[in-house]
């Protein structure tokens, strides 16, 4: 089937698809129904994470089958988990390290609730045990500026649930 289609044994077939959209003078995309490989994700994806981080972003989404959706500003929520849908949504108007905190918090509660189902508190020890498994990868791989770094230590220590005004405030001036 996958050579009938014309793609090569790398090629991922997952439910992806990048529309662009102009929503109050920023960009965002959603990503729905798709053939794309892992390399062509994270190319789509790298002006929202810190530099070497949308590959490794690419591959979890890849591998769990998650709908990842940029989406437009909200008041009241930086990212949430559909996991009945397999949907995550990040907004698009965060700066990139914390960008990717949110992502990774998120895709914590979407493998928490893969793995032990819905009958689990939403912060509680499966989420903690799953977000610090996702923190310490990206914590060991460097990509955090040394003080940040600091700060997800302390995540990693104790996760929270929300993000503090401090955290906010340290990603939006790296």
């Amino acid at each position: 089937m996958i050579a009938q289609l014309g793609l090569s044994i790398p090629t991922v077939l997952i439910n992806i698809m990048i529309l662009l959209f102009f929503v109050r003078n920023s960009f965002y995309f959603f990503l729905k129904k798709q053939v794309m490989t892992e390399q062509e994700l994270a190319i789509a994806m790298k002006d929202y994470f810190p530099e070497d981080c949308s590959l490794d972003i690419a591959h979890i989404v890849l591998q769990y089958n998650i709908v990842f959706k940029i989406v437009r500003p909200r008041k009241v929520f930086l990212g949430t988990c559909y996991k009945k849908k397999n949907i995550i949504t990040v907004n698009a108007n965060l700066p990139p390290f914390l960008f990717l905190l949110v992502t990774l918090h998120e895709i914590g509660h979407f493998i928490s609730l893969k793995k032990y189902g819905t009958d689990i508190k939403p912060h509680g020890k499966e989420w903690q045990d799953e977000y610090v498994k996702l923190l310490k990868h990206f914590l060991y791989k460097g990509v955090f500026p040394i003080k940040l770094a600091e700060r997800v230590m302390q995540e990693i220590i104790r996760p929270k649930a929300t993000c503090s005004k401090e955290l906010m405030e340290m990603t939006a001036n790296v």
